[in-house]
């Protein structure tokens, strides 16, 4: 197999920084390439996030013709180039032996040879090493037509690939998501049968692949394709509710806005909440052994303590059900919707409440709910300037409280008990009105 010029018809523009690298290594006898996923961003138009190189200089002969590197790889021919404030990753051709588990290679060959490195690389669309002065360079020409035709496909025999590392299944999806590229049909079809593969990927691997694909805008309306990939880290998936779902949220509305800046912990939560265990039959426990397994779930993952704390709160409350609010078109008893929407905020936040009205709206899709309505509502009380739905909104606090005589617990009791009669219409939140309940319900050891 040898390697092939891919036809471009517009100029390409590098950093300066990149042009001096390859430069460098150029003037003392040495070959440097871009290579990877830059140059399949600068094909696709896309300014790349990060410029790797590749060359055959060993890694300390890399640091010998720059002033500031970092050892970040050298066991795998790694050398960090610092420029300023920037960064460049320089790797040696290498060539992987056996892998002992699905990750890791027994051993790194250092080759000579562009070709053998670019034949080590997971996709086609990754297999492309650029020069100034030579071009884009493939392993064959199908490489550069994967790119212009859309096609996400193993460099050599797919079984191999995933052999060698599964996390590349997850990075066939994310790219899939991010450029709307399809995926090969062989290559698709041993990402299917390696998944369970997955389970052997770190907690840190898995939570940064898993975190792209689910915070993708295309995951919902893909969602169908990649079930039986996602199944084996995700037990008991109820694969017949989700493939229902193929969901595009209206635009301009609070849901929409709200999902966006929440998909990842939305789309996780979906997935962990479709779990079927109609096997188990008392519900009461069917409801404990699904959350059980949804945490076993989530310690596979390197999650950040607030995401982990919101999703818990998201599952509990989707099985507790406290979402049973009636909200009808002609608004005929708004003070007891919004009570009750008072209540909800009350109990389970802002974040999360938003959070279960999005699921249950991607989940009942299907329906005409009144999940927009209750969005709004939500909105609104929440950002209200006269806002009363938490406790530190009253303009009492505990120690005007305690002048009362209430002590102990009772003070934050009293306090609910405050709000509850805000609630309701008996009180306003001004201290003379709630003065006025206090004295009226003084407790029995009042002074």
């Amino acid at each position: 197999m040898e390697i092939k010029t891919i036809p471009c018809n517009r100029e390409i523009s590098l950093r300066k920084e990149c042009l001096d690298i390859i430069d460098t290594m150029n003037d003392n006898g040495y070959e440097c390439y871009l290579v990877g996923g830059c140059v399949r961003d600068i094909l696709l138009d896309i300014e790349p996030q990060d410029y790797d190189f590749c060359t055959n200089a060993r890694p300390e002969e890399i640091t010998k013709l720059f002033e500031r590197t970092i050892p970040t790889g050298v066991k795998y021919g790694t050398v960090t180039i610092v420029i300023g404030r920037n960064t460049y990753e320089m790797t040696t051709y290498r060539a992987e032996s056996e892998y002992q588990d699905s990750r890791h290679p027994n051993s790194i060959e250092f080759l000579s040879s562009l070709k053998e490195d670019l034949m080590r690389r997971d996709f086609t669309i990754n297999a492309i090493a650029y020069h100034p002065h030579e071009g884009f360079l493939s392993l064959e020409d199908s490489t550069g037509n994967d790119i212009k035709e859309g096609i996400i496909c193993c460099v050599g025999d797919p079984k191999m690939r995933f052999m060698e590392d599964s996390i590349r299944i997850l990075r066939a999806l994310r790219f899939s998501l991010r450029y709307g590229f399809d995926i090969e049909d062989k290559t698709f079809r041993y990402m299917k049968l390696f998944a369970p593969l997955l389970l052997n990927i770190s907690k840190e691997r898995l939570y940064k692949e898993l975190k792209e694909i689910l915070d993708n805008e295309a995951f919902l309306t893909n969602l169908n394709e990649y079930l039986d990939i996602l199944n084996p880290l995700f037990p008991f998936l109820n694969i017949t509710e989700l493939k229902k779902i193929n969901y595009r949220f209206k635009k301009d509305t609070k849901l929409a806005e709200f999902y966006d800046s929440n998909r990842f912990l939305i789309n996780l939560s979906l997935l962990l909440s479709n779990t079927d265990l109609t096997h188990v039959k008392n519900k009461e426990e069917e409801n404990i052994v699904k959350f059980n397994l949804q945490c076993a779930v989530l310690d596979r993952l390197k999650l950040k303590k607030i995401e982990r704390n919101r999703i818990e709160s998201i599952l509990r409350y989707m099985w507790l059900n406290h979402y049973e609010v009636d909200v009808n078109e002609e608004l005929d008893n708004l003070q007891e919707t919004l009570r009750q929407l008072r209540v909800i905020l009350r109990i389970t936040g802002y974040e999360t409440a938003m959070c279960l009205l999005v699921l249950l709206e991607i989940m009942n899709s299907n329906s005409t709910g009144n999940y927009y309505m209750i969005a709004d509502f939500l909105y609104m009380i929440q950002n209200a300037s006269d806002r009363c739905v938490y406790i530190q909104d009253l303009c009492i606090n505990g120690n005007d409280v305690k002048k009362y005589g209430y002590e102990g617990r009772k003070i934050k009791e009293t306090l609910n008990d405050i709000l509850n009669a805000i609630y309701e219409g008996k009180i306003s939140n001004e201290k003379m009105s709630i003065y006025a309940w206090l004295e009226k319900n003084r407790p029995d050891n009042e002074y």
